[in-house]
């Protein structure tokens, strides 16, 4: 197992980090600005997807590394109800978003709320599987499962998701670390 097998989720989870603000507080400074929510198709939109395929990967990537280097499995489930929602919540808030014809504001409202809540369940649950076997799992996990519970909680109350803002860059940043740190290898004689 060498470092480089973890590089595209750790490259990946910092290039999210980076992503993830930038387009939720230029879309914040466009509503702000207008008063309403874009209807044009433009650069945002493209990077709504970047950020949805790039959790994709890190989501993967934590599942893989889990089990490859502590034969962990019981976030599986979690983790791959996190893939396929990101995929159903991204794909349908950008396919609802990005059709001014449409015109669907209540829906991508909607969409946007069930995702919210959805992500708040998940990121609770996973951050307390993680949290509950720490003694199991490398120090990182210990703090990723402290920010991701957190975060959940935030994104459960809805009127405090705002601070997923700035909790899920760490947590991806955390991520970051535990998929770029090299190896501990364990060698049985």
């Amino acid at each position: 197992m060498s470092k480089d097998d973890y590089l595209i989720p750790g490259l990946v989870a910092l290039g999210v980090a980076v992503l993830f603000p930038v387009y939720w507080l230029s879309e914040i400074a466009v509503m702000a600005s207008t008063g309403e929510r874009r209807l044009e198709f433009g650069m945002l939109d493209i990077l709504f997807l970047l950020v949805g395929v790039g959790q994709f990967v890190v989501y993967l990537g934590l599942k893989v590394i889990l089990q490859d280097h502590h034969a962990y499995r019981r976030t599986d489930v979690i983790l791959t109800m996190m893939m396929g929602a990101t995929v159903v919540s991204y794909l349908f808030l950008f396919i609802v978003g990005v059709v001014p014809a449409w015109n669907l504001d209540s829906l991508v409202e909607g969409g946007m709320l069930v995702s919210l809540i959805v992500f708040g369940v998940l990121d609770l649950v996973l951050g307390i599987f993680l949290w509950s076997d720490k003694d199991k799992l490398s120090d990182g996990f210990k703090y990723f499962a402290m920010v991701n519970a957190i975060m959940g909680i935030c994104e459960l109350t809805v009127f405090l998701s705002i601070t997923s803002l700035f909790l899920y860059p760490v947590s991806l940043i955390l991520l970051a670390v535990i998929f770029l740190k090299k190896p501990q290898e364990v060698e049985f004689v």
